[in-house]
């Protein structure tokens, strides 16, 4: 019943069916946070969860973190400094949301600290966790260092990884270094992922190798969205606009609906064009 009202979002009616249970276990204090993972007195019930020394498990762990996600930084601080100083040892999956959560606030150190302290036994998950958080925030440098780093402890890379240090090569402009996680990716297998040839097509478009991404588009067997909107932006770059707009007819007629970032792409390349055709058709499009 808990539960129930708690996914109906009727955190009232979660409270009140909590506050009748005389002996609340672990499940009954999970699913009353889960209750208000999107309202501040999650961490008030954290806290007396806490006093009545009830352990934490995985799901209630991720129920705060998912708070924190819609809280600030200084709560994020909060709940970790609470899990170590009750010597809580939490998962690798755990120790990467809070690293990505600190990264999500710009607090590179505090995701580095994460790393080195709450994960004693470093997978790939923390690894990426940690690889992502210098790519959203432009420190190439460091992915490439510690990408060789996990490399060198016997960590295997998985496809993820391969996508992340993609968009670290972007952000680094090396062209060479793109080509070179291309090369591991086709002997991984990861080639034929979609997530992963997108990963590749905008990373030779940023790069500047327009050859390489134009074979790579037209390798796709199914092009959604996604794809038309990367390849529109690579034809943006290099200031191919007739073909941006070539392109986006030929969405059209496939049948493919433009999303915001697609109509993002064709807006700026009218602004750049004097060409009021293509103009009116784009406009013509959002209006009707």
């Amino acid at each position: 019943i808990l539960s129930m009202y708690g996914k109906c979002g009727n955190f009232n009616a979660s409270r009140l069916t909590f506050d009748v249970i005389s002996k609340r276990d672990s499940a009954s204090w999970d699913a009353m946070i889960g209750a208000c993972s999107l309202n501040r007195d999650v961490f008030f019930l954290f806290l007396q969860m806490q006093k009545e020394r009830i352990m934490p498990t995985e799901n209630t762990l991720a129920h705060l973190l998912t708070a924190c996600l819609n809280a600030s930084l200084e709560d994020t601080r909060l709940v970790h400094s609470m899990l170590m100083e009750d010597k809580l040892e939490v998962s690798n999956g755990i120790a990467a949301s809070i690293i990505g959560l600190y990264s999500v606030f710009g607090s590179i150190e505090d995701s580095q600290s994460v790393f080195y302290i709450m994960c004693n036994k470093k997978n790939v998950d923390s690894w990426n966790a940690l690889f992502n958080a210098y790519a959203q925030h432009g420190w190439s440098d460091y992915a490439l260092a510690k990408f060789k780093e996990m490399q060198d402890q016997g960590v295997k890379p998985d496809e993820l990884t391969f996508v992340v240090m993609l968009s670290t090569c972007m952000n680094h402009h090396s062209l060479s270094l793109g080509e070179g996680i291309h090369g591991r990716i086709i002997a991984k297998g990861f080639e034929s992922s979609v997530i992963t040839r997108v990963a590749l097509l905008e990373m030779y478009g940023r790069c500047g190798d327009l050859d390489s991404a134009i074979k790579l588009f037209r390798k796709f067997p199914t092009l959604t969205t996604e794809i038309w909107t990367v390849m529109m932006a690579v034809y943006m770059k290099f200031g191919l606009m007739k073909s941006v707009f070539a392109l986006f007819d030929r969405m059209q007629q496939e049948a493919c609906a433009p999303n915001e970032a697609t109509y993002k792409r064709i807006f700026h390349a009218c602004e750049g064009q004097s060409d009021a055709l293509n103009t009116r058709k784009v406009y013509s499009l959002v209006m009707f």
